[in-house]
């Protein structure tokens, strides 16, 4: 294989799995379970057992009495190559953001049905990490499985928006009081920067980008709790909201949401509970009112009474 060309997907995993024996991740005696691996690295079973096997003609791994292969002898850290190419990516978390961002983006539309076998083309990966890419966006409501036609994209009444809305506002109170205990300014500068720039554009930077800028500072609140449950709760809400707003946002006046994040950032930096409670709080009814309003003036559009 010349210098220039690109690794195959077998090479990259074995090339990972390699690593992570050198680096006593996978110690001796380990025995390697292809559908384990293969979940982990959002692959094929069959693409894990050839990279299985080229670790057997290596000799780091054995079969087995029971037919299982272990690992019988580590490379040291300088056998292994370290540069960029022997850095596997997390093919489904990868193919899950694509399709993500393809629904912020609005190129996949709320009701629109999409199959499996056309986003492997599209993608260039397994079924099988399709599925597991479409089963996580279907966890986080932004996708239904719909039998024997695929997976359709959430298409939200006003009755679900609002009640979704009056969920966040209740529970994002929640996570700003304990992320005030933990924040750091290093983060606040940070978030704080990215309105300035958004705030700077003055409307010219697009619609994904003011969604994704919007997303990442809800979820940065969240995380800077240091809870693990209040981000799985809020995590999804977040995200289907958006994957909605993707197609029906507002186009007027696209920094407003970066001004109000200052404000909140501000309050936050004061360490100011009731005035950062006060500004998320119109934040989010803020933005569920221009939600409703945009999302009934589009035409065609099924509203609950």
């Amino acid at each position: 294989m010349s210098s220039n060309s690109q690794p195959t997907l077998v090479s990259r995993v074995h090339q990972h799995l390699l690593a992570k024996l050198a680096s006593d991740e996978l110690s001796k005696g380990t025995h390697l379970n292809a559908t384990t691996l293969a979940r982990e690295l959002g692959t094929s079973r069959t693409t894990i057992r050839k990279a299985i096997d080229q670790l057997i003609q290596d000799k780091w791994v054995e079969i087995d009495e029971r037919r299982h292969p272990v690992v019988v002898k580590i490379p040291t850290n300088g056998a292994v190559p370290t540069d960029e190419t022997f850095e596997f990516k997390n093919q489904t978390e990868r193919t899950y953001r694509e399709i993500q961002e393809k629904v912020l983006r609005g190129e996949y539309l709320p009701g629109q049905t999409v199959r499996a076998q056309d986003l492997v083309k599209k993608f260039s990966v397994s079924l099988i990490t399709v599925r597991q890419a479409l089963d996580w966006l279907c966890k986080d409501g932004m996708f239904v499985r719909i039998p024997r036609r695929g997976w359709q994209i959430v298409s939200l009444t006003v009755s679900e928006i609002t009640d979704l809305y009056h969920c966040r506002l209740l529970l994002e109170p929640v996570a700003l009081k304990e992320a005030m205990k933990h924040i750091t300014d290093e983060t606040i500068d940070r978030l704080e920067a990215e309105c300035d720039a958004v705030i700077a554009a003055n409307g010219n930077i697009s619609r994904y980008e003011r969604l994704d800028n919007d997303m990442r500072f809800h979820r940065t609140l969240v995380e800077s709790t240091g809870s693990q449950t209040l981000l799985e709760v809020i995590a999804p809400l977040i995200r289907k909201r958006f994957a909605f707003k993707g197609q029906f946002s507002s186009q007027h006046q696209p920094h407003t949401y970066a001004i109000e994040h200052k404000s909140i950032l501000q309050a936050i930096r004061k360490r100011d509970l009731k005035l950062a409670t006060k500004c998320l709080t119109a934040h989010i009814s803020r933005a569920l009112n221009t939600h409703i309003e945009t999302y009934e003036n589009v035409p065609n559009q099924e509203n609950s009474n």
